[in-house]
């Protein structure tokens, strides 16, 4: 059993020898001693004397006690030149890199050393780094399986709203399509007789407060209702179409309106054009369909020909009203019809100062 001896000079009043007192402490004392502290499973305590010789340590390994220190690093660099002082270093005792404490003790002529493993050291922090950095990537997975989603969310919305943005745009082109198929004769592909009549009354407005002239032209195709019992109903719409066509053509501005009015009966709406005006684009319009040569054995031409009533006003507010426009060209029509058709007649019944109507001599084929 190994034991660390003490001893002490004692001498006599006069200063004389006296004697030796010697004591002896046992290494289980300090192993008992130091196993009370705790410095994990690799940790190291050390106690030597100043100049090396190692007397126990724990864990207590054979052959240790009495062994020199002088020759390892940490006493050559370290303990033999500070009182004190920490620093890690690989111990050439068993190869474990630890933190090493070191003291040198005032009274004695001994040091003592404490040291902890670094990986036990660490390891209690790498267990929290471990764990603060798993539940940091937990929340990154959160977060970006939540920003993902988000993402998605956003994108179905966005695709939503482009969808939304389609659809009422192919709405507003549809209820367009469906304004112009419900404002459109689907026969001749002119305006129907809504249209017509909301055109006259915008137009009629218009002229009222703009003190302007406003013209219609009547057309009617002569003979028609024989033109369809001799060639039949298709040959008949077929007719009406190429009559239609050569109407449209003469509409030469933006605001003129060319409708079937009814039937075989065609109507065009002239803004701001007095009679003279008016009755030059219908005379162009009669003569355009009389070149069309369409055969006819039921009419006295021997082709298709139209008659045409015109009327022009600038309406006075209160006093004048758009079916007096409808009626004044309807009654040149007749007289067109009544005066062998084949014409252009202008009203002459209305005089009042507010009618733009300059008389002239009824326009027919040559």
């Amino acid at each position: 059993m190994w034991i660390i001896t003490v001893s002490r000079r004692i001498n006599h009043a006069d200063g004389s020898f006296a004697g030796v007192a010697l004591a002896t402490l046992s290494i289980d004392y300090f192993k008992k001693f130091y196993d009370s502290f705790d410095i994990g499973r690799h940790g190291a305590i050390v106690l030597a004397l100043n100049n090396g010789i190692m007397l126990t340590r724990r864990p207590l390994l054979n052959d240790y006690t009495g062994k020199s220190m002088a020759n390892t690093v940490l006493y050559r660099d370290s303990i033999s030149k500070k009182a004190t002082g920490t620093v890690f270093i690989v111990s050439a005792q068993d190869g474990v890199t630890r933190l090493n404490s070191f003291r040198h003790l005032d009274q004695y002529p001994l040091y003592v050393s404490s040291a902890l493993s670094k990986d036990e050291i660490l390891a209690d922090w790498l267990t929290d780094t471990y764990t603060h950095t798993a539940g940091v990537a937990i929340l990154l997975v959160v977060l970006g399986l939540l920003g993902f989603h988000l993402v998605g969310q956003i994108k179905l919305r966005l695709n939503a709203e482009a969808e939304l943005v389609r659809t009422r745009d192919a709405l507003e082109t549809l209820n367009q399509t469906l304004e112009r198929l419900a404002l459109q004769d689907g026969l001749t592909g002119l305006a129907n007789r809504r249209h017509f009549d909301l055109a006259l009354d915008k137009e009629f407005s218009r002229a009222v407060r703009e003190a302007s002239s406003l013209a219609l032209v009547m057309i009617d195709v002569d003979c028609f209702k024989q033109y369809n019992d001799i060639y039949g109903h298709a040959a008949g719409d077929e007719c009406l179409r190429k009559i239609s066509q050569v109407v449209k053509t003469n509409q030469n501005r933006p605001g003129d309106i060319a409708a079937r009015y009814g039937g075989e009966e065609l109507g065009v709406l002239l803004p701001g054009t007095d009679v003279r005006g008016a009755m030059a684009i219908a005379e162009k319009i009669r003569l355009e369909i009389h070149n069309l040569g369409i055969e006819h054995t039921g009419n006295s031409a021997g082709v298709v020909t139209v008659s045409a009533g015109v009327d022009a006003v600038v309406p006075i507010i209160d006093l004048d009203k758009p079916l007096e426009l409808i009626q004044a060209a309807d009654k040149a029509l007749y007289a067109a019809k009544s005066g062998g058709r084949d014409r252009v007649c202008e009203n002459t019944s209305a005089n009042n100062s507010h009618r733009s109507a300059t008389h002239q001599e009824p326009l027919t084929a040559e």
